[in-house]
């Protein structure tokens, strides 16, 4: 019949193999199409892939929609179906053979302006659809030939860096290059350079030299309901203005619940959102987590003007998808060393969501007793965790913890220093009965891992972090006596270094195995 294609079973969310490994390149990586966010996602209707190399073929397939592959070659058609069935897609992969097999007409269609036998124009797509070019800037149409052939609403963005992809930046406007830049704030100081630079660019307009790799979009003269188009979908449910958006595809960490974060833009540049959007189940979960936890810190007053307010969280044909405030533009950047803005801020948190009881009674307890226990070693085929976790809860043993609300992920890059002062973003692993001292301990454990290579940061991590806490006493007990809740003050000073080691120690089982992350987050 000239065709094959699978279909897997009526999931909401796609199920990741435990212990799947997670390398660079890997299917699992949403990046690989983030540009799909901008094309109408019509689930009656295929998308048509045109050429696209077998990874984005799979990412493009997490659109969850059905897929028609074409000039694409067939071993790539096979070993994209093979991973799809393994990452139990509910979305469909059927490889097209022969021009005359294409359907009629496309919600979407998605080509690599790199294929050396492109679709000509006119393409087969209905009133309203979108149509998306990717690959080399010399090889994209111009916008002429795309008015000519019933094309409008054309966007361009870079994809970048050049040779990986980290970011899409809309190109049609200066100023909307501009905030698309200020979407993340760089820790390397090249890449800081870097966008010094292009932002320089963009102010004197000649903003399309920032990428070699574009991917641009058109809309066939119609129109679809706001419901099929992602970015209109946001502006109806945020109620904000939404004229175009940055894209940030993420880094190779925590690739189970990474999500694409869509800076959302107005005409004039400004910031008006931030948008996430998930297509796993976990990226669903941490979402979930992190709506919960800005909801309930809202409540709080003395926390409610340094985090973002969740403006709506809802699901779109598989996808979860949350819209929070901007963190605001201009003068943002890290601060590598804990100052008193962060012990102050770290000191209310922990007066939020407590509760007292023993280690023993805490649910995440039997888990990390466990895992302790699960013989894991380290560099030397040594366990150092085992005797440090019986120490840590010899001492504790008959202590009532007030455990509280925690971060989870307090590094510098989620704490961002503005013109009105500290601001904290990426609650996704936030924890309503978290240790006392873990966000304090946790930033001092990631302090030095930043310039490590990625395989280097579990085995580290726990004496990083024992060494950071040893060379840090004073600034432990200056928190705990000057800055923490009552509840918290009220422990001695034994308690209170077995509570900071007992961090450090599930700080390293998080980064050496992910062992803790999904099972015990509330």
């Amino acid at each position: 019949m000239g065709s094959r294609n699978i279909q897997s079973g009526s999931v909401s969310a796609i199920a990741l193999p435990v212990g799947y490994p997670l390398e660079e390149g890997s299917v699992f990586e949403e990046r690989q199409a983030a540009w799909k966010v901008f094309l109408p996602m019509v689930p009656e209707m295929p998308i048509l892939a045109v050429g696209l190399s077998r990874h984005v073929l799979v990412g493009l397939a997490r659109s969850w929609t059905i897929v028609h592959a074409y000039d694409i070659a067939h071993p790539d058609v096979d070993w994209a179906i093979q991973q799809a069935e393994r990452l139990d897609l509910r979305s469909k992969i059927v490889e097209i053979e022969s021009r005359e097999r294409l359907a009629s007409s496309y919600g979407s269609i998605a080509i690599n302006a790199d294929s050396p036998t492109p679709l000509p124009l006119p393409l087969p797509i209905i009133p309203g659809g979108g149509v998306l070019w990717i690959g080399g800037r010399s090889h994209m149409p111009s916008c002429r030939e795309l008015a000519s052939a019933g094309y409008m609403g054309v966007r361009k963005y870079a994809i970048l860096p050049p040779g990986g992809f980290r970011i899409l930046l809309p190109l049609n406007d200066g100023r909307l290059a501009r905030a698309g830049l200020g979407l993340f704030v760089p820790g390397n100081i090249s890449n800081r350079v870097a966008v010094r630079v292009g932002r320089f660019l963009s102010t004197l307009g000649f903003q399309e030299l920032l990428g070699l790799r574009q991917a641009v979009v058109a809309r066939k003269q119609g129109t679809l309901t706001g419901s099929w188009c992602m970015l209109d979908w946001i502006r109806q449910h945020a109620g904000i203005e939404t004229a175009d958006a940055a894209v940030y595809a993420g880094t190779n960490q925590a690739a189970r619940m990474r999500k694409l974060t869509l800076q959302l833009l107005a005409e004039n540049g400004e910031v008006t959102g931030i948008a996430k959007v998930a297509d796993t189940g976990d990226a669903h979960r941490a979402i979930e987590r992190e709506t919960l936890a800005l909801r309930r810190i809202a409540n709080v007053p003395e926390l409610n003007a340094v985090v973002p307010k969740v403006i709506a969280e809802d699901g779109l044909r598989g996808h979860r998808i949350q819209i929070q405030t901007p963190i605001g533009s201009g003068g943002k950047r890290f601060c590598r060393r804990l100052t008193e803005d962060h012990l102050a801020f770290l000191g209310m948190l922990s007066q939020v969501d407590q509760v007292k009881m023993p280690l023993e009674k805490w649910p995440r307890w039997p888990l990390i007793w466990s895992w302790a226990h699960d013989g894991t070693t380290y560099h030397g085929n040594t366990n150092p965790i085992l005797p440090l976790v019986e120490k840590c809860a010899a001492t504790l043993k008959g202590v009532e913890i007030p455990f509280h609300r925690v971060h989870g992920d307090f590094a510098r890059w989620n704490i961002i220093i503005g013109k009105k002062g500290l601001f904290v973003v990426d609650w996704e692993q936030s924890e309503r009965a978290g240790l006392p001292c873990y966000d304090l301990v946790y930033f001092l454990a990631r302090k030095p891992n930043v310039d490590r290579t990625k395989d280097q940061w579990a085995e580290h991590v726990l004496s990083d972090s024992l060494v950071a806490l040893r060379n840090n006493g004073n600034l432990l007990e200056t928190f705990v006596r000057r800055y923490s809740s009552s509840a918290v003050r009220s422990l001695d000073h034994d308690s209170i270094v077995a509570l900071a080691r007992l961090s450090a120690c599930i700080i390293s089982g998080d980064m050496h195995t992910n062992f803790f992350t999904e099972g015990c987050r509330q």
